[in-house]
């Protein structure tokens, strides 16, 4: 039980002081914990950190599940990932209090509408990293435009984009793998979850479901989830407005910790405590399923197999699509979006240079709206 505190501990004040992300965060983890303190054997954990990359869920935080497994066992696992999260739960929490309070007041509202164009801005940079080991290769492309197709025309769900257009590159691909299939069943068991959300009054059962089903969708990056929490939330169900999604989106990537937390934030705007403590463990639930069952067994078997990295190629393309659809549709939604297309272009010339992190560029673009009002 010792070592089950260490871990949890260790990973508490990371999740209250980690900013930056999930490389920096994953980047500290390897610092404090293989470099200095040896949880893992440093070349292990270097022929494991792709697949972690690989695997859907938050990056970040299924590392630290993995690594407190790997250290604690399972109650270390699951600890790590607690301590990692439970921070950033608190402060969405707090946060959310705070709006429902001062939520209507004009210049809150004010500073809302201009962190939206920063959460964009991080948007745009996100769907940038997931393309760009990929720019050259014309079929990566070519999954872009199918992917766009099938979501503009043929209205195709999120989870159902992300599986068809990842086996589509993984049959493009299979003439040079060994033919073995790379088993899913976490993100079956999703994809179908999100077949029982069968009304749209607002109840705890269909906030887990649908949190459960995005968190587990998560591919390449955690901002990745707002497309989904977005059409499903706002443009479906209507259980938040606009403003409380931008609010939540906004809000959590200046907390530290994964951006998943979103949903936590949301879930208190729509069923409170309860829905806030069920939103959050739903998001993360498969990654602890991942990380302490199936995962730790079979990490020599996966790191031969290529599979895996075919059908991410085509994940990543559906959510590069995802990430820039949902962005041109909060864009349009947005108040002044010439003002805010110039707030995106200057913080972006800006960030080339001088790379802000990502609570610095939210808080940027509220301060730079909020001035561009007051002047104009």
């Amino acid at each position: 039980m010792l070592q089950v505190w260490q871990v949890f501990k260790y990973f508490l004040k990371l999740g209250a002081t980690g900013f930056g992300g999930p490389v920096a965060l994953v980047g500290m983890m390897q610092r404090d914990l293989i470099d200095a303190n040896h949880w893992v054997e440093s070349e292990k954990f270097k022929k494991v950190l792709p697949l972690l990359k690989a695997m859907p869920g938050a990056f970040s935080f299924q590392t630290a599940v993995y690594l407190g497994q790997e250290k604690a066992g399972r109650w270390g696992g699951f600890f790590a990932g607690l301590g990692l999260i439970l921070p950033a739960s608190i402060m969405m929490v707090i946060l959310g209090v705070f709006l429902n309070r001062y939520g209507e007041s004009t210049e809150v509202k004010y500073w809302i509408q201009g962190f939206q164009w920063g959460a964009i801005l991080l948007m745009l940079n996100a769907a940038h990293n997931l393309v760009n080991t990929y720019l050259n290769e014309v079929k990566f492309w070519l999954y872009i435009v199918i992917a766009f197709i099938l979501a503009s025309f043929f209205h195709f769900n999120e989870f159902a984009l992300i599986l068809t257009i990842g086996m589509l590159s993984l049959l493009v691909e299979l003439k040079k793998t060994d033919r073995r299939v790379l088993s899913v069943n976490v993100m079956g068991a999703s994809f179908l979850g999100s077949i029982f959300i069968i009304d749209q009054a607002p109840s705890l059962k269909n906030l887990f479901l649908i949190c459960f089903s995005s968190g587990s969708f998560v591919f390449g990056t955690g901002i990745a989830i707002a497309p989904m929490l977005e059409k499903y939330f706002v443009n479906q169900f209507h259980w938040i407005s606009h403003g409380d999604f931008i609010s939540a989106l906004s809000l959590s990537q200046m907390t530290p910790g994964p951006v998943l937390v979103i949903v936590t934030l949301i879930g208190y705007k729509v069923l409170g405590i309860q829905g806030a403590v069920l939103a959050t463990l739903g998001v993360y639930l498969s990654g602890w399923i991942h990380m302490l069952t199936w995962f730790p067994k079979v990490t020599n078997k996966l790191i031969q197999m290529k599979t895996i990295q075919n059908f991410l190629k085509g994940a990543l393309a559906a959510v590069a699509v995802m990430i820039v659809v949902s962005i041109f549709d909060l864009s349009t939604k947005a108040d002044k979006p010439f003002m805010g297309i110039f707030i995106v272009m200057s913080l972006w010339i800006f960030n080339k240079k001088l790379k802000f992190s990502s609570w610095k560029v939210i808080l940027l673009s509220g301060f730079i709206y909020r001035t561009l009002l007051f002047f104009l």
